[in-house]
């Protein structure tokens, strides 16, 4: 991982330490949600939702997030403590999504309902979008590591923000996951040049710059070699970022990210 950076009104959430990933995880049972057919459609999902706006402080009203059952009509949206309740389920896995207005969606796959009474759904996170975005990206060497730099311009909140860089191996490299090799997120804590500029409560800068190293070793990980050549994309992430796996291409994917990309950078490995 990185070290992680300025805060950014990065729909951004509760950074205090919390490294929580709310991605979705299991097994995914298959774009048709199979469900076991002779049994009476009563199933009943209920859980609740986390609600985290962009000063990453955590929403007191979590009303009017949409719950959906992909694959299905089944659909309810969130009351305003947070609870959420699917009814009418055959028993089986299903793949479910929570989303809201400007917040960046999440999926889980594989969430069990059986015929038993009331099944328990995931407490889930939403994330609100990133209010700022990246740009000027570039890369320098120091002692045989990259370093990415750039601006993070627009709305910040306190005194973090989260970036995530993809890296592929062609210049149409982004988030998408057919699209890039690797991924990884820097920033956290800010550095400390950059503590007076940024106060409690959100702010607005022209450019608030940040020098990151790209995570090379796990790079190389993925079987990219020193001397080979990359493309680097930056994007405003959320923190903690909401992400699942996409099993079509074995990555992860990204929900709370601002969809405005940096430019790309060529790079070399030293």
């Amino acid at each position: 991982m990185f070290t992680s950076l300025l805060r950014g009104g990065a729909a951004s959430c509760l950074l205090f330490s919390l490294s929580i990933i709310c991605g979705c995880r299991g097994v995914d049972p298959g774009p048709n949600n199979p469900v076991r057919p002779n049994l009476a459609e009563t199933g009943v999902i209920t859980g609740n939702v986390v609600v985290i706006n962009v000063n990453q402080e955590r929403v007191a009203d979590k009303g009017g997030v949409i719950v959906t059952v992909e694959g299905s009509s089944v659909s309810c949206v969130s009351d305003q403590n947070g609870r959420y309740t699917l009814k009418g389920l055959a028993p089986g896995l299903y793949n479910i999504t929570w989303s809201k207005g400007e917040f960046g969606y999440t999926r889980y796959i594989g969430v069990q309902c059986t015929h038993e009474g009331v099944s328990s759904g995931p407490k889930v996170w939403v994330v609100e979008i990133p209010h700022f975005s990246v740009e000027g990206l570039r890369d320098s060497l120091s002692d045989r590591s990259v370093i990415m730099t750039g601006e993070a311009v627009g709305t910040l909140a306190g005194s973090t923000a989260a970036i995530r860089f993809f890296i592929g191996t062609t210049p149409d490299v982004s988030w998408d996951p057919s699209k890039h090799i690797f991924t990884c997120q820097g920033f956290s804590p800010i550095p400390d040049q950059l503590l007076g500029k940024i106060n409690a409560g959100s702010i607005s800068s022209s450019a608030l710059q940040f020098a990151l190293p790209l995570d090379q070793p796990n790079l190389g990980a993925t079987g990219v070699v020193s001397g080979a050549t990359v493309y680097v994309v930056a994007y405003a992430d959320g923190v903690p970022s909401q992400s699942y796996d996409d099993i079509l291409t074995g990555r992860r994917v990204f929900t709370t990210i601002n969809p405005v990309p940096s430019n790309v950078v060529r790079v070399t490995l030293p």
